[in-house]
C-alpha cells in the first residue's frame, strides 16, 4: 500500500529560514511541495522519509534564497494490483460504487466488477448482491425486480457501509495537461461570443474542474468469495 520513492529536486531556502538547519528547512520545503499531492505516474505523497543527498548552495544574481540540489526519499501510497483493501461507501450509482479510505477517496467499483449478479435499487440508492445457494439455478437479474427480491437470501450495498475489496488498476491523468486544454478550448469560444462570460483563475479554471478525471483513481471489485460489505463474511 505504501512505497518509498527517490526523488530529485531543486529545492530553496528562504532567507528568513537562514538562521535554521539546512536539513530542518529543506524538510519543511519539501513537506510543503509534496506532501498530500499526486506525482504522476508514483503516487500519493504522504511524507519525507530522509534524504540521500543534499548538495552545496548557490545563490542567483537576482535571488536572495539559498538554493540545493538534492535527492531524498518520500513516502507515497500507491496500492498494488490485486491488494484487498476496506474503505467506506460514500456514494452509489447505477454505474459504480465510491468508496473512501479516509485519506484517499478516489477508488471506484464499477457495477461490472460488483458480487455477481446485483441489481441496483433506484429507490433505495443502493446495489443488492442476489446470493443463489443454487448454483444450478442462478437468478436471473432481468427478470427480478425490486420487490421480488428475497431478504434473507440478498445483500445490500449503500452510503456508509464498510466493503473489502481487490484492487484492479491505479490509473493516473495529467490533470495539468488537461485543464489547460479546456481553458483554451473556452477561450476559443468566448472569442466567437462577445457576451461570453466566464470566471478566470490563475491555476485550474473552476468551470471546468468538474470535467478533470483526478490525477489518481483506484479501480476495485468484489466479485470474488471473501469481499464486499465486511459483515457479510
Amino acid at each position: 500500500m505504501f512505497v518509498s520513492v527517490s526523488i530529485e529536486d531543486n529545492l530553496k531556502i528562504l532567507p528568513e529560514n537562514f538562521n535554521r538547519s539546512v536539513k530542518d528547512a529543506l524538510t519543511e520545503v519539501v513537506d510543503i511541495k509534496y506532501s498530500n499531492r499526486v506525482i504522476f505516474d508514483v503516487g500519493l505523497a504522504i511524507c519525507m522519509k530522509d534524504f540521500e543527498r543534499i548538495g552545496e548552495s548557490y545563490i542567483h544574481t537576482n535571488d536572495g534564497s539559498a538554493h540545493y540540489k538534492t535527492k531524498f526519499n518520500l513516502i507515497a501510497f500507491r496500492p498494488f494490483v490485486g491488494e484487498i483493501m476496506v474503505g467506506k461507501v460514500t456514494k452509489c450509482t447505477k454505474s459504480a460504487l465510491s468508496v473512501s479510505i479516509g485519506f484517499f477517496e478516489d477508488i471506484y467499483l464499477p457495477s461490472h466488477l460488483l458480487s455477481h449478479p446485483s441489481i441496483y435499487i433506484e429507490s433505495q440508492k443502493a446495489w443488492q448482491w442476489l446470493y443463489s445457494e443454487d448454483e444450478k439455478s442462478p437468478i436471473d437479474t432481468k427478470v427480478k425486480s425490486e420487490l421480488e427480491v428475497d431478504p434473507d437470501h440478498s445483500y445490500i450495498i449503500q452510503k456508509g457501509d464498510e466493503v473489502r475489496f481487490r484492487v484492479r488498476s491505479v490509473d493516473f491523468h495529467n490533470a495539468v495537461n488537461e485543464s489547460a486544454r479546456q481553458n483554451i478550448k473556452i477561450k476559443e469560444e468566448a472569442k466567437e461570443n462577445v457576451h461570453a462570460r466566464r470566471r478566470r483563475s490563475s491555476s485550474v479554471d473552476s468551470t471546468v474542474q468538474s470535467s478533470i478525471p483526478p490525477c489518481m483513481k483506484i479501480i476495485g471489485s468484489t466479485n470474488e468469495d471473501g469481499l464486499g460489505m465486511t459483515s457479510w463474511w
